[in-house]
């Protein structure tokens, strides 16, 4: 009995796990320092993120890494992709961005988007010093 491994399936579950252990470590935040959560919608249409109740938008987005970079570049990407076209002209690909499609240029964007790693490593305290008054200065 042999066969190969259905891809969509393992990516499928490794997404559900991977949504199953936000929410756990949330509740366990959540529970733990006394806070609550709340959704926010991101992308009409979407499922909505969970945020932790009372915090800043402003604040969410600088912890987000670079989110709007991020969404110009897969937009650029995108159109790439549906533009595209061969030696001969014809379209390379089909004129939309499957889901799967838009998975993998959304990873290209991130990595394209990602700041240059630090040649320095910087210790926990001055990192949370960092955060903080990075904190400070965007409330």
């Amino acid at each position: 009995m042999g066969g190969a491994i259905h891809s969509e399936v393992v990516w499928e579950s490794t997404v559900a796990a991977s949504s199953l252990c936000n929410e756990i470590v949330a509740a366990g935040v959540c529970e733990g320092w006394g806070l609550a959560t709340e959704p926010r919608v991101v992308t009409a249409g979407r499922r909505p993120v969970v945020d932790i109740a009372g915090v800043p938008h402003e604040l969410i987005r600088w912890t987000a890494g670079g989110g709007e970079q991020i969404a110009a570049c897969l937009a650029d990407l995108e159109h790439e992709y549906v533009t595209g076209v061969d030696d001969e002209g014809e379209l390379k690909y089909l004129p939309a961005v499957s889901e799967r499609a838009r998975v993998e240029l959304m990873r290209i964007a991130a990595y394209k988007t990602r700041p240059p790693r630090q040649k320095r490593a910087r210790s926990l305290a001055q990192l949370r010093a960092d955060w903080k008054q990075c904190a400070i200065d965007i409330s």
